[in-house]
């Protein structure tokens, strides 16, 4: 049905509402109006039949405003309706909203209607733009011409623009009425304006038409449209009539059309003078009026348009409002200086009120050709005004040509925002947040992409600052926060694992709702805890009305919401703000983890400071953005445990996120914690009632202050008596060598040495180390370690603290293990691979690359290159499915390839990688790769012959076997096989120790016999006894219990000898059945011994 204002009179019904949108009370009128409405119901179910509250509800409100008028459509009646709004005291419920509501009547529509018009009501229209219908809402009936009250939307704009439109503005009427863009543009700004000349009663008159989206979300297709008349009269242009000034009526500043007139006859007859216009805007100052009230945005109107006409006056400029909250200025282009006018008119909003935090964005377009029109030049500087918007680092733009591309590309993608949010599109990624001791999962924090219907999948950069700039991220946050609560819903519901998550608050968020209640109705529709989910508030929020947010912290708090300040240390008021809000975790920006600027150092400090603090105020702490080994390092020497970053997760999708954490082992669900152990204090274990100076000196080894002058001259200051103990050198000798100690170094470690401070004090606290060569008193050369630290810079000179220790020893067993792995004919690699599976290589030994032509410094270039190009192109495939993916290595697993030597021959290889040990999330792995070239041929010459041996054992598949072989080729075949094979074939019957079947010649050899009577004596008749006792378990294993014929299998053991020896074998057998019909065992056993060895002293080396 047509909604439009009723007419009729429907008695007023008055409504009492609390905070949390609960009808308290209601009278015996408004139970008529709404039948089935129920004390302690939500208002919105009640009153509008909806599920949420409404978008403009009265009680959002957090300004001084105690009465307020509004104009609302009821969705539920289907009429617009006017209320009162006034805050009451209500027993046993405190703050509360008494709402007296009615059918609003056509003649005091101009009274309540929530827009601001600048002349004469003339009608209010309700438009249905996809339907091309309207609806007259209210029409002044004193004015002329007379509107039809409903009908085409189209017809009757082609009735104003042929007959009514001045015959100049009807392009402009026709662009700004055009229907296939008007809903895009309502979508992104909410409310467009534009004015033109109408004939009335015989005149041209400026009109102004406003169309305002539906205060009500669900009705997408309705708008409302307002048009008022100028209180300016145009000229008559036939009666040759002459233009008056006209007033804005609130700031006494020139109305549009009058500033324009003046502002062009001011460039066309000032031609030596340049000029440039200046727009002023302020940022969200509807919310502003939301707030404070409108009586209190028109005091601040008034106030900014003094200080224009100041200004204007000072220089002979011009000035205009030209809408509800813009100004532009007129100024000579020696006064647009970005530099000046940016604090000016920043001042002016400050100088008012220094609470106030709407500051206004300036756009300056520098006039070059003055026969613009000045509506056009206007354009242009509203459009760098508006690039600003967002930005608090810079307030003021000057007009570029790319901005107007800029804004056109940002309102396509707010339009697509809202149309995103409609359909689904965006999708809550999750990043796991985890301690980096145990690797464990604790929490995650929401974050959002956008599943764009064109472009793909989006990250945040590129639509995140425009809902920013725009005030539109609201829309997008409230998103995230229901499918974070649906998430958390549904595996509560499955009773499955979950940890908690952390959503986002901007600093819109903080204008736009309330949280706590927002946040409450939430955890309660979807039945979950509120320990589940985090509220993450950025710092740039706490900037700004910090009063209205330690409210808010401490009320999220008092509903159990745990509470974190995002990026803690990017702003500058973050210390001051910690002494005076209870929060519960700090996420440090990462930016003091960046060693890539010269600040390093300080940055250091300041990361060290920041995380004592937090220690000190029991808070828990969490660096986010981590991506290095080495961060990560820095990171736990200053007990700072709980971090997010790549390095461990990036962020994921649902359905990813579940898979973690459907691994039991991979999460905590206890959370950050902040108690723990108590640390040690270091200034009680130096107190001299506790330690001795003799304790101190053993617990902390050789130390020694080293001072640098001029990043060039290196001296020892003091040292403890552990350091002459260490060096072998004496207090005097010392004394004479401490200006010279570079002597003592050995010549070619001495850039080492030079390295090792000056990446010290890069590293700040964490320090640097290295080992070196010295020489002792007696000429005796040592190794010595030496870990340093940075301590201060005074002038041209710098201190350092070191730490040393003589690991001679050491560096002797590691230079002869070295060099007895040299001598192994197999190449030895250590493979890294961090959370995110990232992997690096390192050489530990060479010796079968030497073999090979490559030096131990080619191989481990080789490695970091890729090492493809050196393997067989028909292997590539199979290497790459071993090596780019370590999650299927686990504990053991090999791969064999074709290699290219130095001089180009091929050869066999076998990498045989093997899981040592895990160490902070990063696991560690040892390789080996071996020759097997001489293995690989035999088993050519195998698989030539091995159709002949299976006809010689009798045990052929038919389908295989075309005719039957004479008995000279089974002797060719049994010669050929036996001479090929390093090893030898032996059988047993499938019972109870395998009673032996057969063995032929080269297995009697093979294990130190002389005849099979004597092999026979030797193992009792058994083949089991072969098998060294402690590898039985593991072959029975491999063979299972069960046998059937043609069963086949692959296991290795230990083979024992005549005389007692083992060595290892490869067995690979399959299950026969003989002529008995006995089912028995025929294996072929391969002598690996050398190859296990060599691994077996590489797990030694590790």
């Amino acid at each position: 049905m047509d909604k439009k204002l009723n007419n009729e009179e429907i008695e007023k019904g008055v409504f009492v509402i609390n905070q949390h949108y609960e009808i308290v009370y209601m009278d015996e009128t408004a139970k008529q109006n709404f039948p089935g409405c129920e004390q302690h119901a939500f208002c919105y179910q009640m009153l509008q039949e909806s599920k949420t509250p409404c978008f403009d509800c009265p009680l959002k409100k957090t300004g001084h405003q105690k009465i307020e008028n509004r104009l609302l459509y009821n969705q539920k009646l289907e009429i617009w309706m006017e209320y009162v709004a006034i805050r009451v005291e209500w027993p046993k419920e405190g703050l509360c909203t008494l709402i007296s509501m009615h059918a609003a009547a056509p003649g005091k529509a101009s009274s309540v209607i929530h827009a601001q018009t600048d002349g004469l009501l003339y009608a209010i229209v309700e438009l249905h733009i996809q339907r091309d219908s309207f609806t007259m809402l209210y029409e002044n009936l004193r004015q002329q011409p007379r509107l039809s009250q409903n009908g085409s939307l189209c017809k009757l704009l082609q009735k104003l623009c042929t007959r009514y439109v001045y015959k100049e503005d009807r392009a402009d009427f026709e662009d700004f009425w055009n229907l296939d863009t008007l809903k895009k543009r309502i979508a992104v700004y909410s409310h467009v304006s534009c004015s033109f000349r109408i004939l009335l009663h015989g005149a041209y008159r400026w009109m102004k038409f406003q169309i305002t989206a539906s205060s009500n979300e669900e009705l997408t297709d309705t708008c409302l449209c307002l048009i008022d008349t100028m209180s300016e009269e145009l000229p008559n242009p036939a009666a040759g009539q002459d233009y008056k000034p006209h007033y804005d009526e609130l700031t006494r500043l020139y109305g549009k059309t009058t500033f324009e007139r003046l502002a062009q006859e001011r460039l066309m007859q000032d031609v030596h003078q340049e000029y440039g216009l200046v727009d002023i805007d302020i940022e969200h100052f509807k919310l502003f009026n939301d707030w404070y009230g409108i009586q209190e945005g028109d005091h601040l109107l008034m106030y900014i348009s003094y200080q224009i006409r100041k200004k204007v006056q000072e220089l002979n400029g011009i000035a205009t409002r030209i809408g509800g909250d813009e100004f532009v200025m007129l100024l000579p282009q020696a006064a647009c200086d970005v530099k000046k006018l940016e604090p000016e008119i920043i001042g002016w909003i400050q100088n008012y009120d220094a609470s106030i935090k709407f500051l206004p964005t300036v756009g300056i377009y520098m006039i070059q050709d003055k026969t613009l029109p000045i509506a056009q030049m206007c354009d242009r500087a509203a459009i760098a005004a508006a690039s600003r918007k967002g930005n608090y680092a810079s307030r003021v733009a000057v007009y570029q040509d790319s901005m107007k591309k800029l804004i056109e590309n940002r309102q396509e993608v707010l339009f697509g925002v809202k149309n995103g949010l409609d359909n689904r599109e965006f999708v809550v990624y999750y990043q796991p947040q985890v301690s980096a001791r145990t690797n464990r999962i604790l929490a995650a924090e929401a974050l959002v992409r956008w599943q764009h219907p064109q472009r793909g999948l989006l990250p945040p950069g590129e639509f995140i600052p425009i809902l920013e700039t725009s005030g539109f991220i609201y829309k997008l946050d409230s998103y995230v926060w229901e499918e974070v609560c649906r998430f958390l819903h549904d595996r509560l519901m499955k009773k499955l694992p979950v940890v908690p998550v952390s959503v986002n608050v901007s600093r819109v968020d903080m204008l736009q709702f309330r949280l706590c209640e927002v946040f409450t109705a939430l955890i309660k529709k979807y039945e979950i805890p509120s320990r589940l989910l985090e509220i993450e508030i950025t710092e740039s929020a706490y900037a700004e009305n910090f009063d209205q947010l330690i409210a808010t912290v401490n009320e999220l708090r008092a509903c159990g919401f745990t509470v974190l300040m995002d990026d803690f240390g990017s702003g500058y008021s973050s210390l001051n703000m910690l002494s005076n809000i209870e929060l519960d975790i700090l996420k440090i920006d990462m930016k003091f983890l960046d060693t890539s600027n010269h600040q390093n150092t300080r940055n250091s400090s300041i990361l060290e400071s920041i995380t004592s603090m937090g220690r000190w105020l029991g808070l828990r702490m969490i660096a986010e953005g981590v991506e290095t080994h080495e961060q990560v390092d820095r990171l736990l020497n200053l007990d700072c445990e709980y971090m997010q970053g790549y390095y461990f997760y990036k962020p994921m999708s649902r359905e990813h996120f579940c898979e973690l954490l459907a691994d039991a082992g991979r999460i905590d669900v206890r959370g950050m914690q902040a108690k723990r152990l108590p640390s040690i204090d270091l200034e009680d274990l130096f107190h001299k009632d506790i330690t001795s100076e003799a304790m101190l000196s053993n617990i902390l080894g050789g130390i020694a202050l080293y001072e640098i002058e001029d990043d060039t001259h290196l001296q020892i200051l003091m040292v403890n008596d552990r350091y002459y103990r260490i060096t072998g050198c004496n207090a005097v000798d010392l004394q004479e060598r401490s200006r010279l100690i570079t002597r003592q170094i050995h010549p070619e470690d001495m850039p080492l040495v030079w390295d090792i401070f000056h990446k010290a004090q890069e590293a700040g606290s964490m320090g640097a180390s290295g080992t070196f060569r010295r020489y002792r008193l007696n000429g005796e050369l040592m190794w010595m370690h030496l870990q340093a630290f940075f301590l201060h810079k005074q002038g041209n000179r710098k201190l350092f603290y070191g730490s040393v220790s003589d690991v001679s020893t050491t560096m002797s067993l590691q230079k002869e293990l070295l060099a007895i792995l040299q001598t192994m004919p197999g190449d030895i690699f250590e493979y890294q691979v961090y959370p995110d599976e990232r992997l690096s290589c390192r050489v530990i030994s060479a010796g079968l690359s030497l073999l090979h032509g490559y030096t131990t410094q080619e191989l481990q270039d080789i490695l970091e290159n890729g090492m493809l190009e050196y393997i067989d192109d028909r292997d590539h495939d199979e290497v790459m499915r071993i090596w780019s993916n370590p999650k299927q290595w686990k504990t053991d697993c090999s791969v064999e390839f074709r290699l290219f030597t130095k001089t180009g021959e091929t050869v066999w290889v076998e990498q045989h990688i093997r899981y040592i040990r895990e160490e902070e999330g990063v696991r560690i792995y040892n390789s080996l790769l071996t020759d097997i070239t001489k293995i690989k041929r035999q088993e050519d010459e195998l698989l030539e012959s091995q159709r002949l041996l299976h006809h010689l054992l009798g045990i052929a598949d038919q389908r295989d076997s075309p005719r039957q072989l004479t008995k000279r080729n089974k002797e060719h075949a049994a010669k050929l096989y036996a001479e090929s094979f390093p090893g030898g074939m032996i059988g047993g019957f499938c019972e109870k120790g395998f009673p032996l079947y057969f063995a032929n010649e080269e297995m009697i050899h093979f294990l130190g016999y002389d005849s099979y009577q004597d092999l026979y004596q030797g193992i009792n008749g058994m083949v089991e006894n072969t098998i060294y006792q402690e590898d039985r378990a593991q072959v029975e294993l491999d063979l299972g219990t069960t046998f059937r014929e043609g069963m086949e299998y692959t296991t290795r053991y230990r083979m024992v000898q005549k005389d007692g020896s083992l060595i290892w074998v490869q067995d690979r057998g399959r299950v026969i059945c003989e002529e008995q019909g006995r089912l028995a065992i025929i294996s072929t056993c391969m002598n690996i011994d050398e190859i296990v060895k060599a691994r077996q002293l590489l797990e030694k080396v590790r």
